[in-house]
């Protein structure tokens, strides 16, 4: 059934794509595997094909697909479980996600790290972490809007953590360096902050 759904899902230009749709639908039960209580459902595997859809090229690779998969997935796992799985996508696929991460956070600092400096702002791996979570969910929104995807996905995001972090003011920084605004006459760019 998932492996069906998924050809339906994935676009017909991306290369090797009976082995991306395999990768896709082996990686959605690696996860649901690791816990069985989870309840990883359709709309799960739904928002990865999408992020694959949108966030890689044609010429894909396996590193870029576990770990969109990685950043999708992890949040469902306590810190000591997300320690394990490292070294057993290692084993299944190959592909160390610890280096990935590591990217994507100089990634982060590298493009907004001057930015968030000059506010006072330092961007410590979980801020990085979350800056790029905060541009991918906006780069999937503007997908939708722009009829790059029709599949629904996951249309939320919800951060937990102790207050005096900095996590309002990453978001409202994220917010407006894409245009967003409080007082948009574009109500597609308006954002509303509830305290």
């Amino acid at each position: 059934f998932f492996k069906d759904r998924v050809k339906e899902y994935v676009k017909s230009d991306m290369k090797n794509r009976d082995q991306l749709i395999e990768m896709i639908v082996d990686l959605h039960f690696f996860f649901q595997q690791m816990n069985l209580q989870l309840d990883l459902s359709l709309r799960d595997i739904q928002q990865l094909s999408t992020e694959v859809n949108v966030f890689l090229k044609s010429e894909w690779t396996k590193e870029a697909v576990v770990g969109l998969a990685w950043n999708l997935y992890r949040g469902n796992f306590s810190q000591d479980e997300q320690e394990a799985f490292t070294y057993l996508i290692r084993e299944k696929f190959g592909v160390l996600v610890t280096q990935l991460d590591k990217t994507r956070r100089e990634s982060v600092r590298q493009s907004r790290g001057d930015v968030y400096a000059a506010k006072g702002f330092v961007l410590v791996d979980p801020a990085a972490e979350y800056v790029a979570d905060i541009q991918d969910f906006l780069k999937m929104r503007q997908a939708r809007f722009v009829n790059q995807s029709s599949l629904q996905g996951k249309r939320g995001m919800i951060n937990e953590g102790p207050s005096a972090l900095g996590k309002d003011e990453i978001v409202l920084e994220e917010l407006k360096h894409a245009g967003f605004s409080e007082d948009s006459p574009d109500p597609t760019k308006r954002f509303y902050r509830m305290t």
